[in-house]
């Protein structure tokens, strides 16, 4: 996730949010922090995304997708690549999962992938506010003769490519970690109750919540122990433990009946890796990164670096530059070199304007120091 540019609105449903926030931790007398995590995003008329928050280059944050049409021209090239593989059958199946509003598909679609006489397409999208809005796109493609549905879960038999694009990274993940031989996670209570965190890039928040860690023990604690990654984790070092983006991933391989599921996030490869960075626990919002996740509760987007070694191991794990190099993006980009070669003069239409548009994304798309450091995983189906 990059910052996108924009000035401040008003704050007046993001201070309503946080009230209601405040007073279901209240009421409770405190909430693990997954759980206040998954209220703040998505609760209906409280969280971030169901409140109005998106992505975009007038909203609060950038993904590829946003940047332009050579994501989303390099998605197709890995959904016609899939397919071919298949054996070019009748019908195939993309599901963007996480659509939001649905910007990727209309890049794929925009991008005429071989496949499109035999393509449907599933928007996959939890916030009803959200699907609300992909009215417009189904109509868009329907002129173009694709079908396009959209709902909140995953189908089920998809014969395809299921895509998530900085999806994982907003599944609301536990924090844990070893202090002084005993094992904690993290909660929230009313204020009052002595910060959690000390160390940089995860700051407690002020005096209405508090961070605060408690033991864990039972079930949870002997889970967390039974997994290989946890062992590498050093002591006193807070880490996400992304049991809910490892469940999704199991969920949407084993609804693949055939094809192949992409994940496209940022992260690392091992949980040691997020442990050891300062900031991998941060907030969005009107292009602002903050890395107070109590800060604007509701109001904010809230999203964690993805630790790969906890999701079912992938087929395949490769940075997004080399996966975009995979995917055609240098063929992408030479050929739409070529066409603006050849009418030096021409006026700027829309087909100029996109080959200038693709030129203009690709560095920032490979470049390893940002989006092109992102990790894409790749599974078969029979998960």
């Amino acid at each position: 996730m990059i910052q996108a540019r924009g000035g401040p609105t008003s704050t007046h449903r993001a201070l309503g949010a946080h009230a209601a926030l405040i007073e279901a931790v209240v009421r409770s007398g405190g909430l693990r922090f997954d759980a206040l995590w998954e209220l703040a995003l998505y609760e209906p008329g409280i969280g971030f995304y169901e409140t109005g928050g998106a992505a975009g280059r007038r909203a609060d944050f950038l993904t590829s997708v946003e940047l332009g049409p050579l994501f989303g021209a390099c998605i197709a090239r890995r959904v016609d690549q899939a397919w071919n593989a298949a054996g070019r059958p009748d019908t195939w199946t993309l599901v963007d999962a996480g659509a939001g509003p649905g910007t990727l598909v209309r890049a794929v679609l925009a991008a005429q992938p071989e496949c499109v006489g035999a393509l449907e397409v599933v928007l996959v999208e939890r916030s009803a506010r959200q699907r609300a809005g992909h009215a417009d796109l189904i109509g868009w493609a329907a002129d173009r003769e694709v079908a396009v549905r959209s709902q909140a879960g995953l189908p089920e038999g998809v014969a395809g490519v299921i895509v998530a694009n900085e999806l994982l990274d907003n599944l609301p993940a536990r924090v844990v970690q070893r202090h002084g031989g005993q094992v904690q996670e993290l909660w929230v209570a009313p204020g009052g109750v002595a910060p959690a965190f000390e160390r940089p890039g995860i700051p407690a928040a002020g005096s209405e919540l508090e961070l605060t860690w408690r033991p864990m023990v039972g079930d949870d604690a002997a889970a967390l122990a039974a997994c290989e990654w946890w062992d590498n984790v050093p002591d006193d070092a807070p880490v996400p433990w992304s049991a809910g983006a490892a469940e999704w991933v199991a969920e949407a391989q084993r609804r693949l009946a055939s094809g192949i599921l992409v994940v496209v996030d940022y992260g690392a490869r091992t949980s040691a890796e997020v442990a050891g960075r300062d900031g991998w626990l941060r907030t969005y919002a009107q292009g602002a990164v903050g890395t107070d996740p109590l800060e604007n509760l509701g109001g904010r987007d809230l999203t964690t670096d993805v630790p790969f070694d906890q999701l079912p191991q992938p087929d395949r794990l490769v940075t997004q530059a080399d996966a975009l190099v995979c995917w055609g993006i240098d063929q992408l980009v030479a050929a739409a070199s070529a066409r603006l070669a050849a009418r030096p003069d021409a006026a700027l239409d829309l087909a100029r304007a996109r080959d200038i548009s693709l030129l203009n994304e690709a560095p920032t798309l490979v470049d390893s120091a940002g989006l092109g450091a992102f990790l894409v995983a790749e599974w078969g189906a029979g998960g």
